[in-house]
């Protein structure tokens, strides 16, 4: 499979990783921020649709631009013609811009332009939320909530939506991403963004808590770093072959009264579970919060 990371040239060939008709549908991508620049990229150099059929726009014309030159994409001047001829539009923009915005993009938007799927990436718009501000039931609506990983075609995306063929249109372009998972109900994307989204920021709080422990040791700053750095990379691609659970290898490295062991110890102590699963509730909790307003 090619590799395509964030930011690297487009390479000379590539590999559609689509199962259904995605590749013939004419995609818009409204904001160019991380993330929906991590989701043009995926589209456009994975082939999963071709560059040209990718509409992109944001009021920041030089991020539009940027993804113009590195993916050959086109370029959206306003709502009206980012609608023009698309019939899937994911919308990339912060939640609190929806009030605002969906009404907005709604009012340039004609039936006759064949827009068949609305789709949001924000946390806390729930679909009722979607189809209040869009109002049209011969549109369907998908929610999807990828992580930061997305950014090197290592994301963890989760999708619901109100139509079993549109969410299988949008796992097949998420796929681009990384992984993706089809949630049975709305109310377990609180869950997902939980672990999915947030999860990767307490990824990177373990990591400084182990680099910080090992400069306190007396490791240097840069050899703490690419211990802590490794040692996590590599833990996570034993955990995705998939044929030992976390806790199967967590026995196989721990050793009778040896070092992992009394590291363990420690963290049992600390209530380290505990803490976690107080971290997965809360960002739970505060996504349910989100979508009540």
């Amino acid at each position: 499979m090619v590799q395509v990371r964030a930011g690297e040239e487009k390479p000379e060939q590539c590999v559609s990783m689509s199962s259904s008709n995605i590749s013939e549908k004419k995609i818009a991508v409204l904001g160019a921020g991380n993330m929906g620049a991590a989701l043009v990229e995926g589209l456009a150099l994975r082939c999963v649709s071709s560059p040209e059929q990718i509409l992109v726009y944001d009021i920041d014309a030089s991020k539009v631009n940027a993804l113009v030159d590195r993916c050959g994409v086109r370029a959206a001047k306003n709502y009206g013609e980012l609608l023009s001829e698309s019939e899937i539009v994911i919308i990339a923009i912060k939640p609190q811009l929806f009030e605002k915005v969906l009404p907005e993009l709604r009012s340039e938007w004609s039936k006759d332009a064949g827009l068949e799927v609305l789709v949001s990436i924000a946390a806390g718009v729930s679909l009722d939320t979607i189809k209040r501000l869009w109002g049209d039931s011969e549109v369907h609506y998908v929610r999807v909530m990828p992580n930061v990983a997305a950014l090197v075609g290592e994301g963890m995306s989760a999708v619901c939506g109100d139509d079993p063929e549109s969410v299988q249109l949008v796992v097949d372009a998420c796929s681009v991403l990384g992984k993706t998972v089809t949630l049975p109900g709305e109310d377990l994307m609180h869950v997902a963004t939980a672990v999915a989204g947030s999860g990767p920021a307490f990824v990177f709080a373990f990591a400084e808590a182990m680099i910080e422990g090992a400069r306190r040791e007396g490791l240097s700053e840069e050899v703490a770093s690419l211990c802590t750095l490794q040692t996590i990379q590599g833990a996570a691609a034993l955990m995705s072959q998939g044929e030992k659970t976390p806790g199967e290898l967590r026995e196989m490295v721990s050793s009778p009264q040896g070092t992992t062991v009394e590291g363990l110890a420690a963290l049992e102590g600390s209530g380290f579970a505990d803490v976690l699963g107080s971290a997965v509730a809360a960002a739970t909790r505060r996504s349910r919060e989100l979508m009540k307003g």
